[in-house]
């Protein structure tokens, strides 16, 4: 767990990251997801190429062929992304908390290991 980390729920990690298109939404503004890190049933933390703002209202947006969510929350908190938290190929960026008001809706849809 990150030290910045707030939740004391169980974390949920991911089986794969799915096949389709994720982007977190602040505004007018859709930022490209890089790959969700864990998730809750009381939020979620997912990797950025750039940091935002917190706090602020957000929107994490999934697509693939079979259907289309969006979920909202808060950002809760931002920090510089460390190679060992992951197993993405990518080594820079950030990674993003954010308490989701509805998660146990993203929790029921994601495959988990």
């Amino acid at each position: 767990m990150l030290d910045i980390e707030k939740r004391r729920q169980e974390r949920f990690v991911l089986a794969h990251q799915p096949a389709g298109e994720i982007f977190l939404r602040t505004g007018e503004t859709r930022h490209p997801v890089s790959g969700i890190h864990d998730i809750s049933d009381a939020g979620a933390s997912v990797f950025l190429e750039q940091s935002i703002a917190v706090p602020q209202r957000v929107s994490i947006e999934f697509a693939d062929a079979g259907m289309k969510l969006e979920v909202y929350g808060n950002a809760t908190w931002c920090a510089a992304r460390e190679a060992e938290t992951d197993d993405l190929p990518e080594e820079d960026g950030f990674i993003l908390g954010i308490e989701l008001l509805s998660p146990l809706l993203l929790l029921s849809l994601l495959p988990k290991k």
